[in-house]
């Protein structure tokens, strides 16, 4: 049934886009028509709050900039500009209703934040596995893609209630994995359940770095380059409080947020630091030339929801994130090298080659713990045992990346990372 409606849903939004562009070729624009001013159309009351503010808002200043963008740029489809409000609406819906409980219950801002971990690395780097795999120990806490979704604090085992929020979640997942196609499925399958990335939710600070990276929005991609330390130390600042909200009553005291954070454009480490002053960082160090073709099939797959069918800009994205991602290693050794990042009493970076997680994850967990300064107790230990032993049963079907062109000169740039950290 769920594939039945979903194809269903596929044919009426092709039939939308072919007559959009009907319209686009006899009148020369689009019958659809993206702003800040048709956002409250797709927000609740409390996410309308947010839009009367005003320009001097930086979330709704970012929102503005990527939506003039997209108007200009031809190849988004005219559902495509739909689903994007509706997200854009679903986001500002969850932030504003996060603020609002904090405000109505300010205890929360009590919740521990002591030495949280990041998993800080470029993505398709392992990172999601490794951060699956170490969640298994239980003394570990990271909000999930459906509290995401949902910002309450919440209290485990689940409500029945939220037993269906859950697999409501799950529906919507496999529905959009039917859109994207088996490919995207075997890339980045995800369930309700699975840890997430916090970028996700600087989508309602107004920055969506998948937007800028995946279409050619080059103002856009200019507002959220040159996004100053403060704006990020701000957005920073309240996905802190979110999630001390959703895990409010989830035992903080006895545990440690395990957070990740892919590097890129919603990455500022000084922000970051400044936010998370005693904050552990652990760094997945894979080869880029696995890393880019990987990337640019995830993202590719994730633009089928919003561009036209006859965009094929594969290698548009390519270039890109080859340029970025090159900048952010080298970023990373001024960084990493800062008396800001060493001012601390603990190990502040560990570093895991992605080779190594693969051969052997449990010795890597195991040194791992030490650096962190926890006990590798004979029950996480069990626990990785058994996690590894069922990811091994799991058929798994090789993934096929798309073909693209990598600049080999910029990659000579990040030779001296990839001796010193990869090989």
């Amino acid at each position: 049934m769920l594939f039945l409606n979903t194809q269903l849903h596929l044919l009426f939004f092709k039939i939308i886009n072919l007559f959009d562009d009907l319209v686009e070729i006899c009148f020369g624009v689009s019958m659809f028509h993206v702003s800040l001013e048709t956002l409250p159309y797709f927000t609740k009351e409390s996410g309308r709050e947010l839009l009367k503010e005003g320009k001097e808002n930086i979330t709704l200043r970012g929102l503005k900039i990527l939506l003039e963008d997209v108007n200009k740029f031809k190849e988004f489809s005219a559902t495509g500009k739909y689903l994007l409000l509706r997200f854009i609406g679903e986001n500002l819906n969850q932030r504003q209703r996060s603020i609002h409980l904090m405000e109505y219950l300010p205890e929360v801002q009590e919740t521990n934040f002591k030495r949280p971990v990041f998993i800080l690395s470029l993505p398709r780097t392992g990172s999601t596995f490794f951060h699956c795999s170490l969640l298994k120990d239980k003394r570990w806490n990271s909000p999930t893609s459906w509290e995401f979704h949902q910002p309450l604090p919440h209290v485990y085992p689940l409500p029945s209630e939220y037993v269906k929020k859950v697999r409501s979640f799950n529906k919507s997942l496999r529905s959009m994995e039917i859109r994207l196609g088996e490919s995207f499925t075997r890339s980045h399958h995800v369930e309700a359940t699975s840890p997430e990335d916090i970028g996700e939710i600087l989508i309602g600070e107004g920055i969506w770095c998948y937007m800028a990276e995946a279409f050619n929005l080059p103002n856009y991609m200019d507002y959220i380059k040159n996004l100053p330390k403060k704006d990020f130390a701000q957005s920073y600042n309240i996905i802190k409080k979110r999630i001390r909200l959703m895990c409010r009553y989830q035992n903080m005291e006895n545990r440690r947020f395990l957070l990740m954070l892919h590097l890129g454009l919603n990455t500022n480490i000084e922000a970051l630091l400044e936010t998370f002053p005693d904050a552990q960082f652990i760094m997945l160090h894979r080869n880029l030339t696995e890393i880019i073709p990987s990337a640019t099939s995830l993202y590719s797959y994730l633009q089928l929801d919003y561009k036209k069918q006859n965009l094929d800009n594969k290698q548009f994205i390519c270039d890109g994130i080859t340029e970025r991602y090159v900048e952010e290693l080298e970023k990373m050794k001024s960084w990493r090298n800062s008396e800001k990042f060493q001012d601390c009493n603990f190990k502040r970076i560990i570093d895991i080659k992605f080779t190594d997680l693969i051969k052997d994850p449990i010795q890597v967990f195991k040194s791992l713990y030490k650096d962190l300064e926890m006990e590798y107790t004979p029950e996480c230990n069990e626990s990785f045992l058994k996690h590894f032993e069922e990811q091994n049963k799991i058929k798994r079907v090789k993934h096929v990346y798309q073909k693209v062109n990598v600049d080999k000169k910029l990659l000579e740039r990040s030779k001296d990372y990839h001796h010193q950290y990869v090989y």
